[in-house]
């Protein structure tokens, strides 16, 4: 048992550093990428000034409104595509590590799971009462629940931490972005002899927002027409190795391969073994329709549910969020929010029973319910009146909506309850 113990052990501590190498690895390209998108967008406002110089050059001074208005909407255009093909590129390798933290972590959990199970059947004794039986694998049971908890921790606390650095990349292109577009127009506007007006600025403000929509939207399908294309000749290569390993009996090598695909991976193996190993462009289309659920579902439950939470009063959200978890009501759970931060002290055990396990969409029900019954308060000051330190960053967390947030730090910790005795 203690050889069992000490190996998952040496798996959870290679597992948290494969997943911080993969996040120092995610990191580190996401700042390569913002570096190389942030030099071009900031290529756009140099390529503008060459074009003066040269267009100044060849009309000896004069300005044609026609031609600096086109050079003005041209590199404005160019502008918008970068910054557009940009944060379309930093998202998909945020997803990409979300994946990746995610495929290792149900590894890590399948590890934790089968050694306690395994351990569990070699503590049953023949004959052995089953209801003893199953009193002396508690432990083991539970030590292994209590490692899949941290695993989850871990891969939740490093997915943050990459988002961090994309959501930091994508404000730096942001504001280049804006920066160009301020200098090629006042460059078009100082060519004209023009001097933009408030209403002016305000009106290209509007204009830009609706170029930056569009613009995010062809980079965007850009961006997942590369990586289907990707994905299917990586289909394809991976139901030849399949279909030889097949052929040559290699049952091991087969189940392996399988235990490390990803659902899209599994619907295109289970449709290519559903056809006798004989279609493999239909195998490869079943995988790219399960890509589209994946993808698609998720952005627009996102985008239907932002709307509710924007539109909807309090007591509609409280349904949707009562679809989510049976039993949730916040009402009450308001009532428990503010009794614990009101008067003198705060009670944070009621606080965070209050707060802990709920969704994006819950908090927000939370935080309406909480304005609607308590009118001139507001939820979240409130309660960071209340606290500080690490009971401040653990509200803050678990107000993110992220079901493993506000758990304390995920650390390698071994079963050390003492193994139950053969009879």
């Amino acid at each position: 048992m203690a050889a069992k113990q000490a190996a998952a052990a040496a798996l959870h501590a290679k597992t948290e550093t494969e997943l911080d190498q993969r996040t120092s690895t995610a990191k580190e390209g996401v700042k390569q990428r913002g570096d190389a998108e942030l030099q071009q967008i900031g290529g756009a406002s140099a390529a503008v000034r060459e074009e003066v110089d040269k267009k100044q050059e060849a009309a000896k001074g004069a300005s044609d409104p026609s031609v600096v208005n086109g050079r003005r909407d041209a590199y404005l255009e160019k502008v918008a595509a970068a910054s557009a093909a940009g944060s379309a590129r930093l998202r998909a390798a945020k997803e990409r590590r979300a994946a990746d933290l995610q495929r290792i972590a149900a590894e890590q959990k399948a590890a934790y799971r089968h050694t306690a199970q395994e351990e569990a059947t070699h503590t049953h004794a023949p004959g052995e009462d089953a209801t003893a039986a199953r009193i002396a694998a508690r432990p083991l049971l539970d030590w292994s629940e209590k490692q899949s908890l941290e695993a989850d921790g871990h891969a939740a606390r490093l997915n943050r931490l990459a988002s961090e650095e994309v959501q930091r990349y994508e404000d730096a292109i942001a504001a280049a972005a804006l920066t160009a577009r301020e200098q090629i127009r006042n460059w078009a506007a100082e060519k004209l002899g023009h001097q933009r007006t408030w209403w002016e600025q305000l009106m290209d403000m509007v204009t830009d927002y609706v170029a930056k929509a569009k613009a995010d939207n062809k980079a965007w399908e850009a961006q997942r027409n590369a990586e289907t294309r990707d994905k299917v000749a990586s289909d394809f290569t991976m139901l030849a190795k399949l279909r030889d390993d097949m052929a040559a009996g290699n049952r091991e090598a087969v189940l392996a391969e399988m235990s490390r695909m990803s659902a899209q991976e599994k619907a295109v193996v289970t449709a290519f073994i559903k056809s006798g190993g004989t279609d493999a462009i239909g195998a490869v289309a079943a995988g790219l329709v399960a890509r589209m659920k994946a993808h698609r579902v998720p952005e627009l439950s996102k985008q239907l549910e932002d709307t509710a939470i924007a539109t909807l009063a309090w007591e509609e959200l409280n349904k949707l969020g009562m679809n989510q978890t049976p039993g949730f009501d916040a009402g009450p759970l308001v009532r428990e929010v503010r009794g614990a931060v009101e008067g003198w002290g705060t009670n944070e055990k009621r606080l965070f029973t209050a707060l802990t396990g709920r969704t994006p969409l819950q908090i927000a029900t939370m935080r309406k319910a909480y304005a609607k019954t308590y009118p001139g308060r507001d939820m979240d000051a409130d309660i960071n009146d209340d606290l500080d330190g690490s009971e401040r960053e653990r509200a803050d967390a678990l107000r993110t909506g992220d079901p493993t947030a506000g758990r304390s730090p995920p650390c390698a910790t071994r079963w050390t309850a003492p193994a139950p005795t053969r009879p």
